[in-house]
């Protein structure tokens, strides 16, 4: 049921949410987001930075959009501020071989706000971009000895959850429920954080 031909391209994802309502392109960004979120909790409450909260609060101004409620573009404006403002700087003080993934965490609910109201289909695959560098982060965090290769990593754990997540969604985006996207993307959410915790 996969809608890309290779592992991970970004002009085929692009491609498809060219060919779907914007609402739904709303609910796509919106899902690459939220396969992310677990991770930035986890991260707030392993090093104590970053505020879970506030992202949570930011994106689910995006999901509100996704479900087809009047956006109020202020609202979206202040909500893209804030999850922007949460993306670590790599040159921050605290920074640690933990704040990619609160970057792409971050960046992702910033993309997903940026894709409303209009659907742009360039914020939304950047979206998914997010998901993907995430996956090869850890990738990397997980299995050390693997080098970055788009080709070869399809098969790391971190990198199948991702491109399997970002295809059915392109799959399913036209013809899914709201709530269906929803939970297929935090049941990958908590598969990450697994990999990063087992304890979890």
């Amino acid at each position: 049921m996969s809608e890309l031909d290779r592992p991970y391209d970004e002009a085929q994802i692009k491609a498809k949410l060219e060919t779907v309502p914007p609402v739904r392109r709303v609910g796509f960004a919106c899902a690459m987001a939220e396969r992310l979120m677990p991770t930035a909790a986890w991260l707030e409450a392993s090093t104590n930075r970053g505020d879970a909260g506030q992202l949570r609060a930011a994106l689910d101004i995006a999901w509100a959009v996704a479900s087809g409620r009047a956006a109020d573009g202020d609202q979206i404006e202040r909500a893209r501020e804030r999850a922007e403002a949460l993306v670590p700087d790599d040159e921050d003080e605290d920074w640690t071989l933990l704040s990619p993934l609160a970057q792409n965490a971050a960046a992702a609910v910033a993309y997903a706000l940026r894709t409303c109201p209009s659907g742009d289909v360039q914020e939304a695959t950047w979206a998914a971009r997010q998901v993907h560098e995430a996956a090869d982060y850890l990738v990397q965090l997980v299995q050390p000895e693997q080098t970055y290769a788009p080709e070869s990593d399809a098969t790391a754990e971190p990198m199948s959850i991702a491109l399997r997540g970002i295809a059915t969604a392109l799959a399913t985006i036209e013809s899914a429920e709201l709530d269906e996207l929803r939970a297929d993307a935090a049941a990958d959410g908590a598969r990450f954080i697994r990999l990063l915790d087992p304890q979890q």
